[in-house]
């Protein structure tokens, strides 16, 4: 009877623990700028399937967005600064979507109409869409706010919200 009840008991705590893909997003308030690092590659991500991988690294704010908005190349929280355990980075996945963009001789990033020129490629159009606002915004020293899951390693991105 007891070892009936015990494992039922674990089974109902293991479902009440949060996994990185059920874990609660929030807004993290960003500023491109030169001091943010894109990495971009597209690899074999889950059972056979490619996609891309962008993480950008940013240096936390020292004071909340509700107080000040971020500095260039800076994020935080809206409510809070980041803590020393959490990450700065965040991290967009997608399953079949292509990601490039092209870099002078001077080492600066082609633009067209002020905008930097960005090839997106495969996936849902709302996941492009929030690809190009986010990297288009670091690299034009923008505002932009991201709903991200701390998953004990990154932040990993579920949403790009407009402008920030």
């Amino acid at each position: 009877m007891w070892r009936g009840v015990s494992i039922l008991g674990l089974a109902a705590l293991a479902l009440a623990i949060p996994t990185a893909a059920q874990a609660q997003s929030y807004p993290l308030l960003c500023r491109g700028g030169p001091n943010m690092t894109i990495e971009a590659r597209f690899e074999l991500i889950i059972g056979g399937q490619t996609g891309t991988y962008v993480k950008i690294r940013f240096r936390p704010a020292n004071q909340p967005g509700s107080v000040a908005k971020p500095g260039s190349g800076e994020c935080t929280w809206i409510d809070r600064t980041l803590n020393a355990q959490e990450p700065s980075d965040f991290t967009m996945v997608a399953k079949g979507i292509g990601f490039s963009f092209n870099i002078s001789g001077g080492g600066r990033v082609l633009e067209e109409g002020g905008q930097p020129v960005l090839q997106l490629g495969g996936a849902s159009v709302s996941e492009r869409e929030g690809y190009n606002g986010v990297v288009s915004a670091v690299l034009a020293r923008q505002f932009f706010t991201v709903e991200v899951a701390n998953d004990g390693q990154t932040l990993r991105v579920s949403a790009v919200r407009p402008g920030g």
